[in-house]
């Protein structure tokens, strides 16, 4: 690490802690050209996540959106603001690990039905009826029967 009072290419590290929950490593240093004391920071390179839509367009990930589908999902329903905010924050979670740095939001759709399924079938059918643009009463006949034979 460079000094950025003198320039100098030598610096060590006399101190390091961990902060902000261990997302970040604070690193004290000192010049051994002239002796001046700075501190550095190491955190995780964020990249993006962009969704590609339905029409080809592409926009930033945002949590925020998958969390007020699945609260009007929910909405006088068992779950709590709480359960749509760790579904969203398991399906970032699952697309970062997986390194997917573009994804379709046909399949965000799909890890929401997943989870909703799982927890509240009332919710999961709700959500799909939005998600999958139910047109009648036959589209929720056919997804209740996938329901019934399981």
């Amino acid at each position: 690490m460079r000094c950025p009072f003198c320039k100098a290419s030598d610096t060590r590290v006399i101190d390091s802690r961990v902060i902000e929950d261990g997302k970040v490593i604070k690193r004290r240093r000192v010049c051994d050209e002239c002796g001046s004391r700075f501190n550095t920071y190491e955190r995780i390179e964020n990249i993006p996540i962009v969704v590609i839509k339905n029409d080809g367009s592409k926009e930033l990930f945002e949590k925020e959106k998958i969390i007020k589908g699945i609260v009007k999902a929910i909405n006088k329903r068992p779950l709590t603001y709480d359960d749509a905010e760790k579904i969203a924050n398991d399906i970032e979670d699952y697309i970062k690990a997986k390194e997917l740095y573009e994804i379709n939001s046909k399949d965000i759709g799909n890890l929401v039905m997943d989870a909703l399924k799982k927890l509240d079938q009332v919710s999961y059918v709700r959500f799909a009826s939005v998600y999958k643009k139910f047109a009648d009463a036959e589209d929720f006949i056919e997804l209740l029967k996938e329901f019934k034979n399981k």
